[in-house]
């Protein structure tokens, strides 16, 4: 999930070696408020070496993902991506 505050919020991460951490179980809806996005990256194979923090800037995760989908041009791999916006209000 992309926020208003300049996060990623990682509510599933793959690891490194292929294992899920489901994330989603501890999310409670709060602030930052306002527009948001939620997108799906779905991979034949892990995309990153290391794992992802749960929470990280999304200019660093921008610049690891743009480098990893460009490294994956031409070669044998499933990819599926979608993206959802979202208006997160208060209770």
């Amino acid at each position: 999930r992309f926020t208003n505050d300049g996060t990623v919020h990682h509510l599933q991460a793959g690891s490194a070696n292929g294992a899920e951490q489901n994330a989603i179980d501890r999310w409670r809806v709060g602030e930052p408020y306002g527009d948001q996005l939620i997108t799906v990256i779905l991979t034949s194979a892990p995309l990153f070496t290391r794992e992802r923090p749960e929470h990280e800037p999304t200019d660093a995760y921008l610049k690891d993902l743009q480098s990893v989908l460009a490294s994956l041009r031409g070669q044998d791999k499933n990819l599926a991506v979608d993206a959802l916006g979202i208006d997160v209000v208060a209770k």
